[in-house]
């Protein structure tokens, strides 16, 4: 089988850079010939850049004629979508519609129905928006990146194409990582057909060699960020005196959560570390 990826990469490398390159190896190992499109927000930065940026949020025409003669060339049978905000923008999904291509869009968050992502504001759950098509609540509290005008062109982004169904319409399958994220978009203003999401684990490739004897203590791989719930984790093992726990990671909230907690010796903090150490 032929498969073509397309994700818009983040100016910080992150989990669904790994997630691309995770799934692509294994499909490759399997035998599928795989190619993958690669789009990168690091160009936009100053003022005229972002304008211009802004403007291609909602049709990029260059990155849909990208993605047609991609098409054209390597015939994909399938196309396999994991973010296109910004640069690739939903022209990509029209580009894959046009030559009758099936997509599959993996959400590895809630940026369709959430202006920041995550459906948390000021760090605690909210649902303001999500059964609105047009959630004016995202612009009001400047939920993406503390600004009221790049929040409502993320808004506008996801509720022009909601209004014009391109969401329903252009994606085959919608792939999310887990079922509670899969119930949460059910219900919503996407109104997502039950038959149309999927929940798909991610995966890690190699586990690691493993020990017969494993060391008595908990860990935490990932960014150091609020969202991922950390601070909560080293309130409980700031109480569980006899249970250790090591982070492993970097992120906003590391050095003001390291130096909270720098007095409890069951808490440790090793920063950033390459594959093998981490496995």
């Amino acid at each position: 089988m032929r498969i073509l990826f397309i994700h818009n990469k983040y100016k910080q490398y992150g989990g669904e850079d790994v997630a691309v390159e995770l799934e692509t190896s294994i499909l490759e190992r399997k035998g599928h010939e795989v190619k993958t499109i690669l789009f990168d927000n690091k160009p936009i930065h100053g003022f005229f850049s972002k304008i211009n940026a802004a403007l291609g949020s909602l049709y990029n025409f260059t990155s849909a004629k990208q993605v047609s003669k991609y098409i054209l060339e390597f015939k994909p049978d399938v196309i396999h979508v994991h973010n296109l905000f910004f640069v690739a923008s939903p022209s990509i999904l029209y580009a894959a519609s046009k030559h009758k291509i099936p997509l599959v869009l993996t959400l590895h968050n809630y940026r369709l129905i959430c202006a920041n992502a995550l459906l948390l504001r000021d760090n605690k759950v909210c649902e303001l928006c999500i059964n609105k098509t047009f959630p004016l609540s995202g612009i009001k509290y400047k939920c993406y990146r503390n600004s009221s005008t790049e929040s409502a062109l993320v808004t506008a982004i996801t509720g022009i194409h909601k209004l014009i169904n391109t969401w329903k319409q252009k994606v085959t399958m919608f792939v999310v990582s887990n079922e509670f994220s899969r119930s949460k978009l059910l219900n919503t203003s996407l109104h997502f057909p039950e038959n149309k999401i999927v929940a798909k684990s991610n995966f890690v490739a190699d586990h690691g060699q493993g020990k017969d004897h494993r060391e008595d203590f908990f860990l935490f791989v990932g960014r150091v960020a609020k969202e991922k719930g950390v601070h909560i984790l080293l309130q409980a093992f700031s109480e569980l005196h006899n249970q250790r726990v090591v982070i492993a990671g970097d992120g906003p909230e590391r050095e003001s959560l390291q130096a909270e907690y720098k007095a409890y010796p069951n808490i440790h903090f090793n920063g950033n570390l390459d594959k093998p150490a981490v496995l």
